[in-house]
């Protein structure tokens, strides 16, 4: 498993001065690119490429057979193809990356240091480019860490430290209706920002400010 190291801060670059804001309500339509981020992948479009270009050639045959190739018919073919390769996929590569990863050994569980003490912990999603990855959220007194399971395509764990967080933003994911679906929490330290979504971002975002607060104090 390609993860990375859940090792602690040497030291605080600078007193954290995480503030936390609320952004507007983003559309469930807006995390568009996730929804297909699996199908994007190896496991799934090969056998979809395989299934489309098999399942196309047999039914032309078919209508060459019958006498009912004719371009009305063709065009239906090509539309319909890619539909019955990724059909083919989900039936066959979908399971079988499940199947594979159900062999494969889980991610070893957070371990705090001596001295570090857990505050909160919950199944959260966090999203490592175009995938929303589930898993594992912790919060201690140092650092948020995220651990994600098995059946994700990308295993790699993330860490932020409480000492370099400059601020905390989240936001409600809405249908159509404008009813909310999730919560998004974006965490910014220095340069980096991730985002995670969790069951009260509001909550979670405001423990994490505090726990900052009290980190900067206590390091004075």
């Amino acid at each position: 498993m390609s993860q990375r190291t859940l090792g602690l801060p040497t030291g605080r670059s600078r007193a954290s001065d995480a503030r936390m804001r609320q952004l507007a309500d983003r559309s469930v339509f807006q995390e568009w690119r996730s929804s297909l981020y699996v199908f994007r992948q190896p496991f799934v479009l090969w056998p979809a490429v395989v299934g489309a270009l098999v399942s196309g050639a047999w039914m032309l045959s078919l209508m060459v057979a019958n006498g009912r190739a004719t371009p009305n018919h063709v065009v239906t073919l090509v539309a319909i193809s890619p539909v019955m390769g990724f059909g083919f996929a989900v039936l066959v590569g979908l399971p079988a990356f499940m199947i594979q990863r159900a062999f494969k050994a889980k991610p070893a569980p957070f371990a705090p240091a001596d001295d570090e003490t857990i505050l909160a912990k919950e199944r959260a999603n966090h999203f490592l480019g175009d995938e929303g990855r589930g898993g594992e959220l912790l919060l201690t007194d140092r650092r948020i860490v995220f651990v994600p399971h098995r059946f994700n395509v990308q295993l790699a764990a993330v860490e932020q430290a409480l000492g370099r967080v400059r601020s905390v933003e989240w936001a409600r994911v809405v249908n159509a209706a404008g009813l909310p679906l999730s919560h998004v929490l974006w965490v910014v330290e220095d340069e980096r920002r991730e985002r995670y979504v969790v069951r009260d971002a509001a909550a979670l975002g405001a423990r994490i400010e505090e726990t900052a607060a009290r980190g900067e104090h206590s390091a004075r």
